[in-house]
């Protein structure tokens, strides 16, 4: 039955989408293993987790990110309304740079990170983790030259990772992308197709993004593929991506936190300092959004905190419980095993008492053997995150922009 252009359209009757890159990511799929990101089909693995997981950590590995919530913001007083959405200062941003932040809402919860890269004086790219569309525009109230473009999947996102990733970008054409330094965003030509190229530290590795428009989006996809196979590129789907991404001590929207508009209960969001992001936020802003609720907050103490775990033996725990003595003191959020480091790591939500670093804990996860229920108990250690970081990813040229 068809739908009238008006009408609202009810979750069910929204189709999963492919992304600009699909009929050739498809063709490298051999696992035939598929996740869904937001409205959008992506790999979960094309061949094993583990292989793409080499390529990210010893090799160079190439990501579609094409579902990432992305927007275009622009007119005269756009660096003054995102300067008061988020908690770090934007004035420092330079043309060409690129910059992540928290940004909350008005109790001082984190609604997402945002990547905020400055393509002009009054021009802005910005991507999330979830679709912020309606309070972007709600937000804009005061900010009547500022215009707000959801342009989400209308360009391809190339994700590339690894020690090999700047040779990639060498050898498909893109003329002194050694220069770019860390947080730096600069223009390209691909097989003479026009391309933004962002260095950043995704991962825990040196590490780039590639935004190309739909017409040559698979012109450039098959000329990093081509040229970046004799270093040893592989495609990465979003489980290596994953493990990988927990290494780095990444947290994630959805994982490891709750969206501040995605919670159902008070108690559920977080802030930016109950997930160790209090180097993110510049107090000395006028204004942000949140700014004043932060500062009641800051010199007391948090109700949770976000810490690193090294869990004893191979098994990564699910739906698993902290706890001390018996008693549930906090939550794993995420856990893996990790290839590089031999062991189990995890993040997880902890009462702020337990949070200091040797402390020893308990991992309680629940199974089922022989159609009972049981419960796996490991032992675990508070420890620092990153837990793993490769000194390419800050490696400075002193090009800045090429």
């Amino acid at each position: 039955m068809p739908v009238a252009k008006d009408a609202k359209i009810q979750p069910w009757q929204t189709g999963v989408k492919t992304t600009l890159l699909h009929s050739a990511t498809d063709k490298l799929s051999t696992a035939n293993d598929w996740c869904r990101w937001r409205d959008y089909t992506v790999a979960n693995t094309y061949s094993s987790w583990q292989d793409e997981y080499e390529a990210i950590r010893r090799h160079v590995a190439i990501s579609d990110l094409t579902p990432s919530p992305h927007y275009r913001v622009t007119g005269l007083g756009a660096s003054d309304y995102l300067d008061h959405l988020v908690t770090r200062d934007l004035s420092s941003l330079s043309v060409g740079a690129t910059m992540m932040t928290p940004f909350c809402d008005g109790h001082g919860h984190v609604i997402d990170m945002m990547r905020v890269e400055r393509l002009d004086d009054h021009l802005f790219e910005i991507y999330t983790t979830a679709s912020h569309t309606a309070w972007f525009m709600r937000a804009r109230d005061g900010f009547d030259e500022v215009e707000i473009e959801d342009i989400t999947g209308e360009e391809a996102v190339i994700g590339l990772y690894g020690l090999g990733s700047c040779a990639t970008l060498l050898l498909a054409g893109a003329e002194n992308a050694e220069k770019l330094d860390p947080n730096r965003v600069a223009d390209f030509q691909i097989r003479k197709s026009d391309t933004f190229v962002t260095r950043h530290r995704a991962l825990g590795e040196l590490a780039y993004t590639v935004r190309v428009s739909a017409k040559d989006a698979l012109v450039v996809w098959r000329q990093l593929l081509r040229m970046g196979k004799p270093i040893g590129l592989k495609p990465a789907g979003y489980e290596a991506r994953n493990v990988a991404r927990v290494e780095a001590g990444y947290v994630e929207f959805g994982q490891d936190y709750i969206g501040a508009h995605a919670a159902l209960h008070g108690s559920r969001p977080r802030t930016p300092i109950e997930l160790g992001w209090e180097h993110l936020i510049d107090f000395h802003k006028d204004y942000f959004n949140g700014k004043r609720a932060l500062k009641a907050l800051r010199d007391q103490t948090p109700r949770t905190r976000l810490v690193g775990l090294d869990i004893e033996g191979a098994i990564v725990p699910q739906m698993a419980r902290v706890e001390v003595d018996g008693e549930l003191v906090g939550t794993v959020t995420s856990a893996v095993w990790s290839p590089t480091l031999k062991r189990v790591l995890g993040l997880a939500t902890v009462s702020p008492e337990i949070a200091k670093l040797d402390n020893q804990v308990s991992i309680a996860s629940p199974y089922v053997s022989e159609l009972e229920p049981q419960t796996l108990i490991q032992s675990a250690v508070v420890c620092e995150r990153p837990f793993y970081v490769d000194p390419a990813r800050n490696a400075l040229t002193g090009g800045g922009t090429p």
